[in-house]
């Protein structure tokens, strides 16, 4: 833009020649033509005023220091609660899944929308968790009925049984899981021979390692259950083990008052 040279005998100067070719210097270094390239700064821009338009941004002219990773694409959606899952929705947004973070072990229920953590999954498989169960399935070791050293003295169909009548009995040997932590259930199994209500009493001695074979000396008399001809029978003979603890050895002797009773084993399931 050209200076101001002389002013005119027409014009009515307020300003010396000197104030005003400075302004126009000013504004001819400020304006910015159609085709210049300029680096504006101190100044705001809003995208969402009137008249205003921002185009051809993409997430290259995003600072690497301000993301996250290097995906190309911004992520939309809505966001969750606190330590809520995320999800894919049909639109490609991300949203709440519906389902949380937790450090507890999940409910039972197939329908439960909590999703353990690491920490808790690892809790759940190796450690004591309430309401998991195990079981196992212990043969008699010992038939003083019988007159060989098998327990087993009879058979009925395919099944082998330890025989005992009102004046014998069978015992188990057994150890207690190292995850155990209380009995869901421990019953004799029996197949009657008659449809009665049998007796039986239970002796019972257990320790752990290390310890006197009989830290733990019980028993039960006179213990009663009524039972069905040819049915399979579980005889409760739990409350011999009152005091039990992950890592003992155990030995059971159920003896017989009924003549007679077709003992198959000692079912034990345990809470972990």
């Amino acid at each position: 833009m050209a200076s101001i040279t002389e002013i005119l005998a027409t014009d009515s100067p307020s300003s010396s020649l000197g104030d005003i070719n400075t302004n126009f210097t000013n504004l001819n270094t400020d304006k910015i033509e159609a085709n210049d390239v300029k680096t504006l700064t101190n100044k705001t821009f809003d995208a969402d005023g009137t008249g205003n338009a921002l185009s051809n941004v993409d997430t290259d002219n995003i600072k690497t220091a301000a993301k996250t990773g290097i995906d190309t694409k911004v992520v939309t959606g809505t966001a969750a609660s606190a330590d809520q899952f995320a999800k894919w929705n049909s639109d490609g947004d991300l949203v709440d899944a519906g389902a949380s973070l937790v450090t507890t072990s999940p409910a039972s229920t197939s329908v439960d929308t909590t999703i353990t953590s690491s920490k808790a999954i690892y809790d759940y498989v190796n450690t004591s968790v309430a309401g998991f169960i195990n079981e196992m399935f212990i043969y008699p070791a010992v038939n003083t009925a019988g007159s060989t050293a098998n327990a087993f003295t009879g058979t009925l169909n395919d099944f082998s049984t330890a025989v005992i009548n009102a004046t014998g009995a069978v015992r188990f040997n057994f150890r207690v899981p190292s995850n155990f932590t209380s009995i869901t259930s421990m019953v004799v199994v029996t197949i009657p021979d008659a449809s009665e209500t049998l007796t039986y009493d239970l002796s019972s001695t257990y320790a752990g390692a290390g310890q006197a074979n009989n830290t733990h000396s019980e028993t039960v008399s006179n213990a009663t259950q009524a039972v069905t001809a040819l049915e399979v029978e579980e005889l409760d003979v739990s409350g011999a083990f009152t005091a039990l603890s992950a890592g003992d050895y155990c030995g059971l002797q159920f003896d017989s008052d009924t003549a007679d009773i077709r003992v198959i084993g000692l079912y034990f399931k345990y809470a972990v």
